[in-house]
């Protein structure tokens, strides 16, 4: 139970950290190896620190944050799986119009204990769904529908959004619910990493 409680803060505070743009304790949540796999962004989590920086530093008046539900964690040895249901709220001026844009989706982590420490191995983002509303009732959005029929179906305007500031999304590393069979893959994977044998390794005791 201990260990459950560690690796579901160590989920709760990675978020916290990224919303607050506190970027050097950010940092500290993954190992040097891990794996982040995001709609916008693939690479080692030191990087996606320095991305995620770029992006606060580009975006101009976005203003974003994750509201999280309780984490759910398996644990075996030295390794668990976590996954957590996600709301990422974006506020921003697309097309002229002040909007706010909320993805649907489940955040799927590989976390690894390394001499006594909990950190993120793997991060992935399970996609469900997003919507996009003007703030102001009154307000009327207009978005290219041919251009956001070529965005992934449960990645559709954050699509659009970040194509406005100069981002491309890789419809091929995302995982969402309307591709079941890339997300029982998913599942798939991190259960065998689970309940691999010879998983203890004598630098993680």
């Amino acid at each position: 139970m201990f260990d459950k409680l560690a690796v579901a803060d160590l989920i709760q505070f990675e978020r916290l950290y990224r919303d607050q743009q506190q970027w050097e304790r950010l940092r500290t949540m993954y190992h040097p190896d891990s794996l982040i796999r995001i709609g916008w962004f693939v690479g080692t989590g030191d990087e996606y620190v320095d991305a995620s920086h770029r992006l606060e530093a580009k975006k101009g008046g976005w203003h974003l944050t994750h509201l999280t539900g309780p984490t759910q964690v398996q644990v075996q040895g030295n390794r668990a799986i976590a996954e957590t249901n996600t709301l990422i709220i974006r506020r921003s001026v697309l097309n002229g119009v002040l909007a706010d844009a909320t993805i649907y989706c489940r955040l799927h982590s590989r976390v690894e204990r390394r001499n006594g420490e909990w950190r993120i191995l793997t991060l992935d983002v399970v996609y469900e769904k997003d919507t996009i509303i003007p703030v102001y009732p009154s307000d009327h959005l207009e978005l290219n529908r041919e251009e956001l029929a070529q965005a992934p179906a449960a990645y559709r305007f954050t699509s659009y959004n970040l194509k406005n500031i100069g981002y491309s999304v890789r419809a091929d590393d995302l995982y969402a619910t309307d591709h079941p069979e890339r997300v029982a893959q998913l599942y798939r994977e991190a259960e065998d990493w689970l309940y691999a044998s010879d998983t203890a390794d004598a630098t993680n005791q």
